[in-house]
């Protein structure tokens, strides 16, 4: 399943039951999200930050927030509205 920016136009929490049905599939499908909240996919098994269209870094939330400057400059950035799940 691929989502292209899903929840993007949605409230904090409509967008937080969509995250939680999504979330149900997981032992059973490979989901790919593609979205600018990064605060709304510290669920996620592993993260993929892109850089002027390359990999920056790979990992689990806490992995980029230790290693990449670019990762925690984006969490910090994320607006309040933003949901954490």
């Amino acid at each position: 399943m691929i989502l292209d920016e899903a929840t993007s136009a949605l409230d904090g929490p409509t967008e937080r039951e969509v995250l939680r049905s999504i979330a149900g599939f997981r032992p059973r499908r490979t989901i790919i999200i593609i979205s600018h909240r990064i605060r709304s996919l510290g669920w996620v098994d592993r993260l993929i930050l892109l850089d002027q269209g390359r990999i920056s870094a790979v990992g689990t939330g806490s992995e980029l927030n230790s290693q990449s400057a670019l990762y925690r400059s984006l969490y910090e950035a994320s607006t309040e509205d933003e949901v954490g799940f």
